[in-house]
């Protein structure tokens, strides 16, 4: 994290570090600080399909299905090719609400 941060001071808009530090927040338990930085990469990289992905697991974790779905859905849109996400969301969807 801290190199993710040290990123950050010198570019407060690179996708990429924003990313780390969302994923390490995540893995600290800090959601909602991990959502913040990882709607903040979606926001300067709209096509950062990974960070949708995570996105969408901190809000199944969560319990919010409905921004699971559509957290979910923008890295298929951002990666139409990656099977697994795309696999993942026929899954999300097909359970009940």
């Amino acid at each position: 994290r801290a190199a993710a941060e040290l990123a950050l001071d010198i570019n407060p808009y690179k996708s990429d570090a924003l990313y780390v530090r969302g994923l390490s927040l995540m893995m600290q338990g800090h959601l909602d600080d991990a959502i913040d930085s990882l709607r903040q990469t979606t926001l300067i990289n709209p096509v950062h399909s990974q960070a949708f992905h995570v996105l969408s697991r901190i809000y199944r974790q969560q319990g919010d299905r409905a921004s699971a779905v559509e957290a979910l859905r923008a890295a298929v849109e951002a990666e139409p090719d990656n099977e697994d996400f795309a696999a993942e969301l026929a899954v999300l969807e097909a359970e009940p609400d």
